[in-house]
């Protein structure tokens, strides 16, 4: 209800708004219009006193006029002014008056209508205007008159002025209406107005006018003022002006108004319609708004957590990450990357070079051509260099580089990397491999010891056969036996007997050389100098070996394999010796090249290795001996071996299986040697 009321309002505001603005156009064109009627009117009054002036100044300079004054010629007042003649009618005039210079009537003739005192109305003139030549208005009594006033000469202008020439006109109604002008009406008040009325530019009389308007009459008053020689107000005229124009359009004007007020209703109807769409579609993308502005709140606080999770996930790995513009040479560090090279986070902006500052001077050309490589191939790269902090501090990093993004024409324009602090992993790679180290060491005493054992097996015989035969010898000797062949027989036998000593000895010194080198040796020749080691004591404890090895050459640290197949050698020897004197004893050895691989399989029979411990055995320290028997190093040593230095594998497991018909069970280990890293390779 309200609503219909305040339209109901603006209706009518609008329409009332609408006519008063198209009336005041049609107005001012009516004002426009009485302005130009105005100064026509005007123009007409001066055309009318311009030919008053020209008829004065006929007479003035005409040369009987100039004669009257002199002679007082009757013939000429006769022939122009008897009281029968129609000169002053036909001359548009009211009077006429011929005066001497000293001022007195020569001759005078009014017009009868004029109703004036004539001789009061000429002492009047004389009084007033005796300065000479004169033209405009004056008021006499009530009645206002346009008078002209001119010396009296002859035509040629030889000779001075006789007397003055005086010629008027009234002005009244009736006059005035005579005039050919379109007004409603003209009327001379009966007092004058002297306010507020504006100066109109005329050339015979000053003027001036003020307009008002009428609309219930439709009309338009102008009052004129009308100033006399002295710039007084001589009288008002109130002249009014029918506006036809505005009578005749007031129709059309409220009938084009109601036109565009009912237009501006039906569009307000339409807005407002509209209005009240467009606020159920703003409500609805108000919620729809509100519900994204609370999923985006809710994912920025997501964002944030995650962006603090991934803060906090670097600075505990000690993982930094940047991101370079290699168009704009922008630099974006993460927290972590600051911390890690040793400044604030965020304390600065960074540039490429504030990074190249802690590199260490030995590595800024490697590190520059790793970037450079990274953008002119496209490629991820992987990298470890040093850097050193302000305060001296040495640190180890691994950085890893890549194109992230490209622009339009498909170059590099992002290169995003990560920078991994693996001081603490090299510092203790350092411990592990001075660990290793000792354990390679310990390895070896206790691969040693066990050669020891080996070594005074396999020299006790040629040194049991040596004392025997310098026994005999010397019992030949005493009982004067001994000959010349038998001594030479025996010689060759203590030589033979020395030989096979050095070469005992030799294979033992190559078993302990420290130097560690890759070199190329049959897998036959590496078994054959395990068996040279270890057979004195297969030999004690009755172990039959049983072998299957291809002929193939290989690419090897061959001491370092030696040293692996001789741990499983003797942990296989320490197994079967545990069993009865009458048991079988087998050592079971396969060697093949398959699909670029080197296979070896060392098993024995001596019942396996326990199931609860099975997954222990390569562990460091870890025995199944006594403190005084094992040291627990040899299998784990075996391992790191064959995988951090042969690049290969080496697994346990128990096996059972079926030989000459009996029925076996033992641990079998199983040994994977790539051929192409090494360059191993077989000969069939």
């Amino acid at each position: 209800m309200i609503f219909f009321s305040i339209l109901t309002f603006l209706v009518l505001i609008i329409f009332f708004f609408t006519k008063t603005f198209f009336l005041n156009d049609y107005l001012k064109i009516e004002k426009v219009n009485n302005e130009k009627k105005i100064h026509n009117f005007i123009h007409l009054i001066e055309k009318t006193f311009d030919k008053l002036t020209y008829i004065t100044i006929d007479y003035a300079r005409w040369d009987q006029s100039y004669k009257f004054i002199e002679d007082k010629n009757e013939e000429f007042i006769y022939d122009n002014f008897r009281a029968s003649s129609d000169t002053l009618e036909n001359l548009d005039l009211n009077f006429i008056i011929f005066s001497s210079l000293d001022n007195k009537t020569v001759y005078s003739s009014y017009n009868s209508k004029l109703f004036l005192d004539n001789k009061s109305f000429e002492e009047y003139l004389y009084m007033n205007f005796n300065e000479g030549n004169i033209n405009g208005f004056v008021k006499f009594e009530d009645k206002v008159l346009f008078i002209t006033k001119m010396g009296i000469s002859n035509s040629d202008f030889t000779k001075n002025i006789n007397g003055f020439l005086y010629t008027g006109k009234i002005l009244n109604e009736q006059y005035l209406r005579s005039l050919d002008v379109n007004f409603k009406e003209i009327e001379i008040l009966d007092s004058v107005v002297r306010n507020g009325l504006s100066n109109l530019d005329t050339k015979i009389f000053d003027s001036a006018l003020k307009v008002s308007v009428n609309q219930e009459n439709n009309t338009l008053y102008n009052l004129l003022n009308i100033y006399d020689i002295r710039k007084n107000v001589v009288t008002t005229l109130e002249i009014q002006s029918d506006m036809q124009f505005l009578k005749r359009s007031r129709s059309t004007v409220l009938i084009f108004s109601l036109i565009i007020t009912i237009l501006i209703l039906i569009i307000f109807l339409l807005l407002y319609n509209q209005n009240k769409k467009l606020k159920s579609k703003i409500k609805e993308k108000t919620k729809e708004l509100e519900r994204t502005v609370s999923a985006l709140s809710k994912k920025n606080k997501t964002i944030l957590k995650t962006t603090q999770m991934f803060n906090n996930s670097q600075q505990i790995a000690h993982i930094g990450s940047y991101d370079y513009n290699i168009k704009t040479s922008e630099v974006l560090w993460s927290d972590e990357h600051y911390r890690i090279i040793g400044k604030d986070p965020k304390s600065f902006d960074p540039v490429v070079d504030d990074y190249f500052e802690v590199v260490h001077p030995d590595d800024r050309v490697y590190v520059e051509s790793m970037l450079e490589k990274t953008i002119l191939n496209d490629k991820v790269y992987r990298f470890k260099y040093r850097i050193i902090l302000k305060d001296g501090t040495l640190k180890y990093v691994q950085s890893t580089s890549g194109i992230s993004k490209k622009d339009e024409n498909g170059e590099p324009l992002i290169m995003s990397g990560t920078i991994f602090d693996i001081t603490e992993i090299i510092r203790k790679e350092e411990e592990l491999k001075s660990k290793e180290a000792l354990l390679i060491e310990q390895s070896k005493m206790a691969a040693m010891g066990e050669m020891i054992g080996n070594i005074a097996h396999q020299m006790k015989q040629p040194l049991n056969l040596i004392s025997t035969i310098a026994s005999s010898i010397k019992l030949d000797k005493a009982f004067g036996e001994l000959k010349e062949d038998s001594i030479e027989k025996s010689m060759d036998e203590i030589t033979a007997s020395t030989k096979h000593l050095s070469s005992t000895i030799d294979d033992f010194r190559d078993f302990f050389k420290p130097d560690k080198m890759l070199v190329e040796t049959n897998i036959k020749d590496v078994f054959q100098r395990a068996y040279k080691l270890t057979n004195a004591q297969f030999n004690i404890g009755s172990i039959t070996v049983v072998e299957e090895i291809e002929n193939g050459l290989i690419k090897v640290f061959d001491n370092e394999l030696l040293q692996v197949i001789l741990n499983i050698f003797n942990n296989a020897r320490d197994e079967l010796i545990k069993k009865d004197i009458n048991f079988k004893r087998y050592l079971f050895i396969n060697a093949y090249f398959q699909r670029d691989q080197l296979y070896i399989t060392i098993k024995d029979n001596a019942g396996g290795i326990k199931e609860d411990i099975l997954n222990k055995v390569f562990d460091a320290y870890f025995t199944t001996k006594r403190d005084d028997k094992g040291t627990g190093i040899g299998l784990y040593m075996s391992k790191q071996i064959i995988e951090n230095n042969l690049k290969g594998s080496i697994n346990v497991a128990n096996e059972e299986f079926i030989y000459e018909d009996e029925n076996y069970k033992g641990a079998s280990f199983i040994i994977k040697l790539p051929i192409n890293h090494w360059g191993l390779y077989f000969i069939n």
